[in-house]
């Protein structure tokens, strides 16, 4: 069986070059139309997504028909739970100055040890109460504890029945119904940190956090005791 080819001079070029011109001329007018199709498709989903926005700002801000309650009902005496000076500006500021202004709410603050390990002790002492006096805490109700088994130390976790017996002494003591601290990564995974949210945890567990004053909320990166 033999397969013949026709001879390229035989070829009409000119038919030829005119049937590559029509197959490129259809293949962009496609793509074109293409184009014009995406873009109308984006185009109307570009409009509803205005009009949507602009549906959702009049029904949640001009008529409350939708509301948002960011603050939780207990939150009238917080204590922060920190574990060394700048803690309270490096994780919380925000937040302890969102409570420090709002009326009817009294914001206490717990530090753990001086952060004395380059021997500084007392200079972070004495900035974490001026940071504290710049977000709105009194001196007074500013607890700083310097206890040998708590040492500022990356390596170092605190004893967890050590915590808790300070913190649970406070919260009871000072009426707390608001307690806010570090997740249990410690936000950046200081074992310092984390100890304070493992003490915590286990005033949780065998429920020495009153029941009548203290529901339990967490979040990412901070736990709530409301």
């Amino acid at each position: 069986m033999y397969i013949t080819f026709p001879d390229f001079n035989e070829i009409d070029h000119r038919l030829l070059l005119e049937d590559i011109c029509e197959w490129s001329h259809n293949l962009f007018l496609r793509f074109f139309q293409y184009l014009v199709d995406t873009a109308g498709h984006l185009g109307i989903a570009c409009i509803l997504y205005v009009l949507l926005n602009i549906l959702l700002y009049i029904l949640i801000i001009r008529w409350g028909v939708v509301s948002f309650n960011r603050n939780a009902r207990n939150f009238k005496r917080v204590l922060f739970v920190i574990a060394h000076p700048d803690d309270e500006c490096m994780f919380f500021g925000p937040t302890i100055l969102n409570y420090t202004r709002k009326e009817n709410c009294t914001v206490y603050l717990m530090c753990l040890s001086t952060g004395k390990s380059y021997g500084m002790g007392s200079v972070r002492k004495n900035e974490l109460y001026k940071s504290c006096q710049v977000l709105g805490i009194p001196q007074n109700h500013i607890m700083v504890h310097n206890h040998t088994l708590l040492p500022d130390a990356m390596d170092v976790r605190w004893p967890i029945d050590v915590v808790a017996e300070l913190i649970s002494k406070n919260i009871d003591s000072l009426g707390i119904t608001a307690l806010i601290t570090f997740d249990r990564y410690g936000v950046s995974n200081h074992y310092n940190h984390c100890s304070i949210y493992y003490g915590i945890a286990s005033l949780i567990f065998n429920e020495k956090i009153p029941k009548d004053n203290c529901g339990v909320k967490r979040f990412q990166d901070v736990l709530f005791l409301t």
